[in-house]
């Protein structure tokens, strides 16, 4: 057998390394270009092919740094006698490629331009790419405030009327889902059960859900009045109105809970979940 066919290849290793880092590169690249956002993605745990978003960032970053790696080897290694040459010829005025160095220059400027000036085809690229991701924001997926998936059950019934801490957490412990109280947040009982953020919302909201994302969930707690806090807990405004005065808490048939939270010093969350806790059966 021929001593030379076992030796190492460093061009052969190099051609490889830039095929395959340059395949990982573009499979990555349009993976992450129809991609829900960040917070969507933390939202419903989007993956693909057992990778999340940010695992597929990753791969897409690291892989970038390996391609150029291999790409600066190929180069320095096998063809930088060459590279020197055609810099040598050109700075002598000895080139003949002079037409083909000035056309790659202005291709290479013009997208780079057209591309930070949003201006089409290359604009129209990155709306697309936004259009499709914005798919993922349908409002029977969307998080009903930002962060949702990092608050604890107790944090969410001061965002959600007619929301009860306790209810919550037995309607999950009935479901089958692992949670140790109040305390956890969606994401971590989402982690413990295999669940996304929303998957454990949908299981404690049940078929509230719809009706809480196209009413209450339209605007921040402290714009309700009592008497909308009273609908939507099911008690009548004046064992709402009890509750208040039992704590002192005076306010006018015009004021908003952060009104009354504002008077008061605390905050409009704190007082929904107070009303919650006092009527609660």
């Amino acid at each position: 057998m021929n001593k030379s066919s076992k030796k190492f290849s460093w061009r052969v290793f190099s051609s490889f390394g830039l095929t395959y880092s340059f395949i990982l590169i573009v499979v990555t690249g349009i993976v992450l270009y129809f991609a829900p956002s960040g917070r969507m993605s933390r939202w419903i745990s989007w993956d693909l092919s057992w990778l999340d978003r940010n695992e597929w960032i990753a791969v897409h970053t690291v892989f970038s740094y390996v391609f150029i790696g291999f790409a600066c080897f190929h180069l320095l290694v096998f063809n930088w006698k060459a590279f020197l040459s055609y810099l040598k010829r050109k700075a002598s005025g000895a080139n003949h490629k002079s037409r083909e160095l000035f056309w790659a220059s202005i291709v290479t400027l013009f997208v780079f331009v057209g591309t930070v000036l949003h201006l089409p085809p290359f604009g129209t690229v990155m709306d697309a790419g936004n259009y499709l991701s914005g798919l993922w924001g349908r409002s029977d997926l969307k998080a009903p405030f930002p962060h949702a998936e990092k608050m604890s059950i107790g944090e969410l019934a001061e965002r959600i009327p007619f929301l009860y801490e306790k209810e919550a957490v037995d309607r999950l412990s009935k479901a089958g889902i692992q949670v140790s109280g109040s305390h956890q947040t969606l994401d971590e009982i989402g982690v413990s059960n295999s669940l996304s953020p929303l998957e454990v919302l949908k299981i404690i909201l049940g078929d509230q859900i719809s009706f809480y994302l196209q009413t209450a969930g339209q605007k921040d707690p402290g714009e309700f009045r009592v008497e909308e806090i009273a609908d939507f807990i099911n008690k009548e405004e004046e064992e709402v109105r009890d509750v208040l005065e039992k704590y002192e808490m005076r306010y006018s048939l015009e004021d908003q809970l952060k009104d009354i939270a504002k008077a008061h010093g605390t905050t409009p969350g704190r007082i929904l979940r107070m009303i919650k806790e006092e009527l609660s059966d």
